[in-house]
């Protein structure tokens, strides 16, 4: 079997889908399937069950993934390192969408003031599409929050930080604080979107004491979400640190019984990632902060 096997096998295991891989990978759809099944023909196995125009990995199809994914990721690093293309000097950094606006640019900038020589590229968004940027080996760290740790990274706790829940002025008035988790599931609640990792802190919190939420706004906007609660729609459940600081006069902290959503951020990277010097500086010093 050859690197192109492989790297179609990954991107199928990778999206859980023949279409959306073959358009990652620019190529049709039977180019793909024919790469599949050549696989299963080569190892006479089944490396997917075939339900309801969905795939699953069997048992067989797991642990070939695992070798797969080692393979494409150290082939990758290795074409960088030794044909002179190295992205050493490089830092790839995600960075889900809170850790993003309050604290990633602020230490990047230290970092980078103290090693003039270093060079980054940041990426921000939802944890779901950070974690997959890492799976491609399109980042080298990522900042995420404990949710969407998964067993393929290697990871490390670099801060915490409390979610509060804001609303405007005006609504303020109708609310008969301090709230209960019970009594804050009973409000119109503004929240990011599935996928993001304030949103899974939240979607656990609730599920842990047995309640169900329908938020009445969803969106990958932390500013959109913002807004809305300004303007009295409902409530939003957010870190203060990202609230702009021109928009504090417009919000009003509602009291909670307790501090209920802890969000706590990991730096995270494959654990089959190859780091240069340069690589384990810049982790060094990131977890000295």
């Amino acid at each position: 079997m050859t690197l192109r096997h492989m790297k179609i096998f990954v991107e199928v295991c990778l999206e859980k889908s023949i279409t959306k891989a073959a358009e990652n990978l620019n190529m049709t759809q039977p180019t793909v399937s024919i790469a599949i099944k050549e696989l299963e023909n080569h190892y006479h196995t089944q490396l997917f069950d075939r339900m309801n125009r969905r795939i699953y990995l069997t048992e067989k199809g797991q642990e070939l993934y695992q070798y797969a994914q080692t393979i494409v990721s150290q082939f990758a690093e290795a074409e960088n390192r030794i044909s002179g293309n190295s992205t050493d000097y490089v830092i790839r950094i995600g960075s889900n969408v809170s850790y993003g606006i309050s604290t990633l640019a602020k230490i990047t900038e230290k970092y980078q003031s103290e090693n003039p020589d270093r060079k980054f590229y940041l990426q921000v968004a939802n944890s779901n599409e950070i974690e997959k940027m890492l799976l491609h080996n399109r980042l080298d760290f990522a900042i995420v929050d404990n949710i969407n740790v998964s067993a393929h990274f290697i990871s490390k706790l670099i801060t915490q930080e409390k979610m509060s829940a804001f609303c405007g002025k005006k609504y303020a008035e109708n609310i008969h604080a301090p709230l209960s988790i019970t009594d804050l599931c009973s409000y119109p609640l503004l929240l990011r979107e599935n996928g993001s990792g304030s949103r899974s802190v939240i979607d656990q919190i609730f599920k842990l004491q047995g309640l169900h939420i329908s938020p009445i706004m969803e969106s990958t906007s932390t500013l959109a979400i913002i807004q809305a609660a300004v303007h009295n729609l409902g409530i939003c459940i957010l870190p203060k640190s990202i609230i702009p600081i021109s928009l504090f006069d417009e919000l009003i902290q509602v009291e909670l019984e307790d501090d209920y959503f802890i969000r706590r951020y990991f730096l995270i990277h494959h654990k089959n990632k190859y780091l240069s010097d340069k690589m384990r500086h810049f982790l060094n010093y990131y977890f000295k902060q």
